[in-house]
């Protein structure tokens, strides 16, 4: 395709896509419905398949156009938001809040305390990025980020030039798939889980949640084989839900999980401290959301 099709039928394409009616989609364009008719027959010329399975009862999209009509609705949206955000930042209206999370923070009230926060100070637009603890962390340092939600690690934190917020504290849980013999039960003892093998998030990424797991099963006098490590979280989902291997997670997965899998909770508490980080006096964003988070 040597030419994109043009924005505005996109933008039909997606009020087709949606109400499924023409003369529906047709109004909500402020067309005639002639003419709504011409364009999607015009972008279906031009992408070179059909979007839609036309009779005289119903209009359905195809496989294709199902595909094709998520994505476009998503860039639209992301379009739209970057229009909002430019003409915001044409006006010297918007101040950018680069913050990176853990998969672990992400999982807690993070998302909700940002949300709350973004509603509070609609001036300032947030740019989120996934890392590690770690990673995240020395990005706050160098200052390629604002500030981190992140896992506390009290021995990094002493060689950096951070200020930490506590914003919670999740209790891990065990993670097993819905068939496991353990799947029923309302606990787990720690110690059973030297029976089974530990599927875990790898060292690289997961270095403050392992440390802590680690320390606790120590003190416990359990011993562990780890039967499985992974680079991210959906990977040591499949490996859980595929096998009897027990996996090790925040409490704040819990109501987010497949049906393939279920949390059970361990009757020692292992504690994750979540906490956000920033430079003090680097960021004036940063330290607004530090004390909006103080105050919550």
């Amino acid at each position: 395709m040597k030419n994109l099709p043009s924005i505005r039928r996109l933008q039909m394409f997606e009020q087709l896509g949606r109400t499924l009616n023409f003369h529906q989609a047709a109004l909500e364009a402020g067309l005639a419905q002639p003419a709504l008719s011409r364009g999607i027959n015009q972008l279906e010329s031009e992408l070179g398949f059909k979007l839609f399975e036309r009779t005289t009862r119903s209009t359905q999209l195809t496989p294709a156009g199902q595909v094709l009509h998520h994505r476009v609705q998503q860039w639209l949206h992301d379009m739209e938001r970057s229009f909002r955000e430019c003409r915001q930042l044409a006006a010297g209206n918007t101040e950018q809040l680069v913050l990176g999370y853990s998969a672990q923070a992400s999982n807690g009230c993070m998302s909700q305390k940002l949300f709350q926060f973004g509603l509070r100070h609609p001036q300032i637009s947030l740019n989120l990025q996934l890392l590690s603890s770690d990673a995240a962390c020395l990005e706050v340092e160098a200052g390629t980020l604002h500030g981190a939600f992140v896992l506390r690690d009290e021995h990094a934190l002493s060689k950096l030039h951070l200020e930490a917020l506590a914003v919670e504290t999740q209790r891990v849980v065990a993670l097993c798939s819905s068939s496991h013999p353990l799947a029923a039960r309302q606990t787990l003892r720690v110690g059973e889980l030297a029976q089974w093998g530990i599927a875990i998030g790898n060292d690289s990424r997961w270095r403050i949640f392992r440390s802590i797991i680690f320390a606790a099963f120590e003190a416990s006098g359990t011993s562990v084989r780890i039967a499985y490590e992974a680079d991210d979280t959906p990977l040591l989902l499949e490996a859980i839900a595929q096998s009897e291997h027990i996996g090790l997670y925040g409490e704040g997965i819990a109501n987010q999980l497949p049906t393939t899998l279920v949390a059970v909770p361990l009757d020692t508490a292992i504690e994750l401290p979540v906490c956000y980080v920033f430079r003090p006096g680097v960021s004036k964003s940063a330290q607004t959301l530090a004390a909006f988070i103080s105050l919550l």
